[in-house]
C-alpha cells in the first residue's frame, strides 16, 4: 500500500496501545489479486450471490463463503496473503477461527 497509518496517528495513546497486538490502523487501497484472480473472485461472488440472505443490519449478506467455495477458502487461508498482510500490520495474522466468518460478503441492496 502507498499509505500505512498507525493508531497513534488516529489519536490512540500509549496506554491504549500497550494492550494491543499491533499499532496498525489502516492503509490505502492496494491490489492483492492479479486480473485473472480478480475474475475468478468475481465469478465466485456472482455464483454465490443468490444464496445471500437479509438481516436487520445488512440488507443482503453471504456468510460462510469458505464453506461454499474452494477459491474463497484458499484465498482466506493463503499463506502468501497472510504473510503479506502480517508484514503490513507488523504482527502475525491468522484466519478467523470461526470459519463461518471466512469470506463474509455484503451485497448491494436489491433495487
Amino acid at each position: 500500500p502507498e499509505r500505512v497509518v498507525q493508531l497513534q496517528a488516529l489519536g490512540y495513546g500509549e496506554e491504549e496501545l500497550q494492550h494491543l497486538g499491533t499499532a496498525f490502523g489502516q492503509t490505502s487501497a492496494f491490489r492483492v489479486l492479479s486480473p485473472l484472480g480478480l475474475a475468478a473472485l468475481q465469478h465466485e461472488v456472482d455464483r454465490l450471490e443468490p444464496l445471500a440472505c437479509e438481516s436487520p443490519r445488512i440488507p443482503r449478506v453471504l456468510r460462510g463463503g469458505v464453506y461454499r467455495s474452494r477459491f474463497l477458502r484458499g484465498l482466506v487461508h493463503s499463506p502468501r496473503v497472510l504473510a503479506f498482510a502480517s508484514r503490513i500490520a507488523r504482527c502475525g495474522l491468522a484466519p478467523h477461527p470461526m470459519m463461518l466468518h471466512g469470506a463474509h460478503t455484503n451485497f448491494r441492496p436489491r433495487a
